[in-house]
């Protein structure tokens, strides 16, 4: 869920696990509770992971798009058949119709 537009949902509630993760640490340190440390201690580790994977996501999607719409044209020659060509083509190809929708 953390890739692509996805990242759109799992950034604000990995934030939010992260915070009330930290909530229930910062409790138990100040002995409001003697439970829930697993827990808590999950979900801070859970939402700072979340967190990073989500702008991860974002910034390749963002990537993907810009190389689509910066790109010269979707026709290539083809006088390479080198594999990492013909992945970066279609890298091109997704991210420029990833683009038009979009855009």
């Amino acid at each position: 869920m953390s890739c692509g537009f996805g990242a759109i949902i799992s950034l604000p509630c990995s934030i939010l696990g992260w915070v009330f993760g930290r909530k229930g640490e910062r409790a138990i340190a100040n002995g409001e509770t003697t439970q829930g440390e697993g827990p808590a201690k999950a979900g801070k580790i859970l939402g700072i992971v979340g967190t990073i994977l989500a702008v991860l996501g974002i910034v390749t999607v963002v990537v993907l798009i810009l190389v689509g719409v910066f790109s010269e044209s979707s026709t290539y020659d083809n006088d390479t058949s080198e594999p990492y060509f013909d992945t970066i083509r279609l890298a091109g190809a997704l991210a420029g119709a990833l683009g038009r929708l979009v855009g």
